[in-house]
């Protein structure tokens, strides 16, 4: 190969050194299809000799780049792997609240910059672009015979196509980032530029899988996503008591930085206690707020939990869905020391929501009293759990008056004509034969009712 062909060819000596040598975003490089790039970039350093590995492993690109169940472009693949990346600058990021942790975040800027850099010229990169190259190396190299196969090898897509309409994006949210990354792709140092709203992304939504998801499990010491929430909405909910306002009044205080409660949510089953807690978490999660479910045999673990938090900006709800102990145990007292007072601090960005059927949250026998000589002192302890939280909810049974009102509002709500004669009669024949006049025995009379309505 001569000296003017090697010049047409991109520096792959250099394209290879330079993703090696990341040192804030190093992890993008455990992405398999950047793994088989750099494989490809290795075998570009002499192709000459290693033709077939190196039109090869173009191919394996390709074939792992669409192997992503996510179906994203190129660019998309490096801007995502930069967003979703833990490291010290998107943690500290993620820190900030005080002046010195900005400062402690600009620390990393020249190492950051060098590595957006990088990342944007890798971005860049097109299969086209790199085939030219192999068939010129195999012209020159005399293997005339691999331009047929050269030519016909796929070409993976940089970016996606402009849409027809720009949608309104959430300020400092995944899409709104992402969509200016790709604005200046092309843009000779344009992703160093954005350095300052990468900052505020993870000021904002937080590191890892936090931006992108906003309810998550905690289970075996680990946050785990889930994946396919419930999608209800506070507008699918009838407040015939006022204490789903409440919720959401508490809430909305908690994100505005101002002094919130813990809540108890307690009342028969099927009144909705869960389902607010649900839908709060997803009216607000475009404010940064995410819910961590956590199960009572997991409360030994919460203060390991708090810890991990607590010095994150974002703020989380705790939701301990159907809570109730058989007696005063250890979980008990973890959860009466977090709740207030105690040696494990609850953190100002943490709140904690448990829902009950018990007023008490521990079930009470006759027993429990008569054979305790101190009976006064055994029922108060038995009540200092519940008497922490600093706002309890009472979903109290609707009368028959407020369940027919629910009902009529979800036949609204999925199209139905709420003066229907028969509708009243059935609801109440459905709410008998349940044993149950709740909200929730409304929804499933109103679904059973339109599928019947529906053949």
């Amino acid at each position: 190969m001569t000296d003017k062909q090697t010049t047409e060819l991109l520096n792959y000596d250099k394209l290879s050194l330079s993703i090696r040598c990341l040192t804030i975003y190093h992890e993008v490089t455990a992405l398999p299809a950047v793994k088989k790039l750099i494989t490809l970039f290795d075998y570009m350093t002499d192709p000459g000799d290693q033709l077939i590995e190196s039109t090869t492993a173009l191919a394996a690109v390709y074939r792992t780049l669409m192997a992503d169940t996510t179906g994203c472009t190129w660019a998309e693949l490096i801007i995502n792997a930069i967003l979703h990346d833990d490291n010290p600058f998107s943690r500290r990021s993620a820190s900030i609240r005080t002046s010195y942790d900005r400062e402690k975040v600009q620390e990393l800027a020249p190492a950051v910059l060098e590595d957006l850099s990088t990342l944007q010229k890798i971005a860049r990169l097109n299969a086209a672009q790199i085939k030219e190259d192999l068939r010129q190396v195999a012209i020159s190299s005399g293997q005339e015979w691999a331009l047929a196969i050269i030519g016909k090898l796929p070409e993976w897509p940089i970016e996606p196509p402009q849409p027809s309409t720009r949608k309104r994006r959430e300020p400092n949210s995944p899409s709104e980032l992402i969509a200016q990354f790709l604005a200046k792709l092309h843009v000779d140092g344009g992703w160093p530029d954005l350095f300052n709203k990468l900052m505020q992304f993870h000021k904002k939504n937080g590191v890892g899988f936090l931006p992108f998801h906003h309810v998550f499990r905690w289970q075996d010491k680990e946050l785990q996503i889930v994946l396919h929430p419930d999608d209800i909405a506070l507008a699918d909910l009838v407040d015939y008591h006022g204490v789903i306002k409440q919720a959401v009044h508490n809430t909305k205080l908690f994100l505005d930085h101002r002094f919130a409660e813990n809540i108890l949510f307690y009342g028969a089953r099927g009144t909705g206690k869960s389902s607010t807690v649900k839908a709060i978490a997803n009216e607000f999660a475009s404010k940064g707020l995410r819910l961590i479910e956590l199960t009572k045999q997991h409360i030994g673990t919460l203060p390991l939990l708090l810890e991990e938090l607590a010095h994150l900006s974002q703020y989380f709800i705790i939701f301990i869905d159907d809570l109730s102990f058989d007696a005063v145990d250890d979980d008990f007292n973890t959860l009466k020391s977090i709740v207030q007072g105690g040696s494990t601090h609850q953190p100002d960005n943490i709140l904690i929501y448990v829902t009950t059927n018990r007023r008490h949250l521990v079930v009470e026998r006759f027993t429990d009293t008569q054979d305790d000589m101190f009976e006064v002192d055994a029922r108060q302890e038995r009540l200092s759990l519940s008497e922490r939280f600093g706002l309890t909810l009472n979903f109290r049974t609707p009368i028959q008056k407020t369940y027919l009102d629910i009902v009529f509002q979800l036949a609204v709500q999925h199209g139905m004509d709420p003066s229907d004669p028969d509708l009243a009669d059935k609801a109440l024949t459905f709410a008998t034969r349940q044993s149950s006049r709740s909200p929730r025995t409304a929804q499933q009379f109103i679904r059973q009712y339109e599928r019947d309505h529906s053949k």
